[in-house]
């Protein structure tokens, strides 16, 4: 796991855990050009809003491209640090930026294992929440994906999760069959499933 934290909110009354790829910028594969960044329309807004309502937010990403080796590593920390300075120049809406790099079947060994922290495990979420001074309680904190394994991040984590439908959203939605892994939430995208959170007391 890969992070970098700079907490500002220590009592927030709420924290929310967001994806990267296909939530916040544009999914097209492996990102391995910082130069390609797309981020989706209305989504700085969307997090700016979260914030200044008072929400502690973090970026939880899976990025298995590089054990596979399609992404090099120098690759994926110049992506890394183009997307937070393009969405966060300032450092003033995110309180940290977490990214797991490891896959089971990847090609580089020293990142090629199951660890805790690939979604839908959970250390990432447990290591930012380390972090919170006062966190607020369970029903208060959410994960935003377009991903399954965003779904059942919350599940295992214990807090809501929102289903967003961009990037693999949309089919991600047609193919869960669990009752009990159903999202608690569906969004159009990050800035319908701001409004969601935000307007749930």
């Amino acid at each position: 796991m890969i992070f970098r934290v700079n907490v500002r909110v220590k009592k927030p009354e709420r924290v929310v855990f967001l994806d990267r790829d296909g939530t916040i910028i544009r999914d097209d594969g492996y990102l391995s050009d910082a130069g390609k960044i797309e981020v989706f329309e209305g989504a700085r807004e969307a997090l700016r809003k979260m914030r200044e309502k008072g929400c502690a937010l973090f970026l939880v990403s899976n990025q298995a491209g590089v054990a596979k080796g399609i992404i090099p590593v120098r690759a994926f920390h110049e992506v890394r640090r183009e997307f937070e300075r393009v969405i966060d120049p300032e450092g003033e809406i995110f309180d940290g930026f977490f990214y797991c790099l490891h896959h089971p079947e990847g090609k580089i060994p020293s990142l090629s294992f199951s660890c805790p922290c690939r979604k839908p495990g959970t250390a990432m979420v447990e290591t930012a929440l380390s972090f919170i001074e006062s966190p607020p309680p369970a029903e208060k904190m959410y994960v935003v994906g377009d991903k399954y394994s965003d779904v059942l991040l919350g599940k295992r984590s214990g807090i809501k999760s929102v289903l967003v439908l961009t990037g693999y959203g949309s089919r991600e939605k047609e193919i869960i069959d669990d009752p009990l892994g159903l999202p608690d939430f569906i969004a159009v995208d990050v800035s319908e499933a701001a409004e969601i959170i935000l307007e749930r007391d």
